[in-house]
């Protein structure tokens, strides 16, 4: 498909309320099927806020962590075949998510700096309902 502009409004999920994403996903095998949270504070556009509650279970040494809160913006998008896929970047720069999007759900892809990427999780649309 294509990559949009930043300038280019006629491909993105219009909305002024956001949009609440939540399903679970394992980054890594001390972290199985964390719960995670995505909402998206308004149009879905490229430099557009977006924030990312992970409940970590335990870190990569297996200690338990405390909660998460990514706060991000949309990096890059593209349209594919089923909806878009979306980029969301960290202000650290640590994280990155990749999210395949479509109006109900998302598949989201978590990876770190270093190349590390857990498994796929599915999260479904939570807010606004239809």
């Amino acid at each position: 498909m294509g990559k949009i502009s930043i300038h280019d409004t006629s491909n993105i999920f219009h909305t002024q309320t956001g949009r609440i994403y939540q399903g679970r996903m394992t980054f890594h095998k001390h972290s199985p099927n964390d719960h995670v949270v995505v909402i998206f504070h308004g149009t879905i556009a490229v430099s557009q806020p977006v924030s990312v509650y992970w409940q970590f279970g335990a870190n990569y040494k297996g200690d338990k962590n405390e909660n998460h809160v990514y706060n991000c913006i949309v990096h890059a998008m593209e349209i594919t075949e089923n909806g878009y896929k979306v980029q969301l970047r960290e202000e650290d720069k640590w994280y990155r998510f990749t999210a395949e999007m479509s109006e109900k759900s998302m598949t989201l892809t978590m990876s770190n700096k270093d190349g590390y990427s857990g498994q796929a999780g599915k999260l479904e649309l939570s807010w606004p309902l239809s």
